[in-house]
């Protein structure tokens, strides 16, 4: 399994976001090295604590994420929220599963670097992007 990276492609160009969403990319990496570089005995201690750090993670970067939706009047902020709960809840759902043993880590991992990276580069560019417009007056005019 390759760890997962940050890589510059995914910058959305708001410094705090980028810093928030590289803190998500090494939370999804260190899930990985739970995984992998953990002797058997203090695995799934440390794949339940990954987990529960990176919804911990998730949930302040959402909340950040949401309230500059809010208070830029983001017209595709309930679009973006509902994506955001979907998530949370494959989140707890893996964090009850783990505790359990009831989990296939590779899938769980393939799943959160795969939506994480595809969000950043779909949804959160788009975002960004009515942010930027939003500062410099023309966000009106891209609705």
């Amino acid at each position: 399994m390759s760890f997962t990276t940050w890589n510059n492609e995914y910058s959305v160009g708001i410094d705090e976001i980028d810093d928030q969403h590289k803190g998500l990319v090494d939370c999804i990496a260190n899930l990985e090295e739970s995984i992998e570089g953990v002797d058997e005995k203090q695995r799934w201690t440390a794949v339940h604590y990954a987990i529960v750090q990176l919804t911990d993670y998730t949930r302040i970067h959402f909340s950040v994420e949401e309230s500059l939706m809010r208070i830029l009047g983001y017209p595709q902020r309930d679009a973006h929220i509902a994506q955001h709960n979907i998530f949370i809840s494959f989140l707890k759902n893996v964090q009850r599963k783990s505790i359990t043993h009831d989990i296939s880590e590779d899938e769980i991992v393939r799943y959160l670097r795969e939506w994480l990276l595809t969000h950043i580069l779909r949804d959160d560019k788009q975002y960004a992007v009515w942010f930027e417009a939003a500062n410099s007056g023309g966000a009106r005019r891209m609705t």
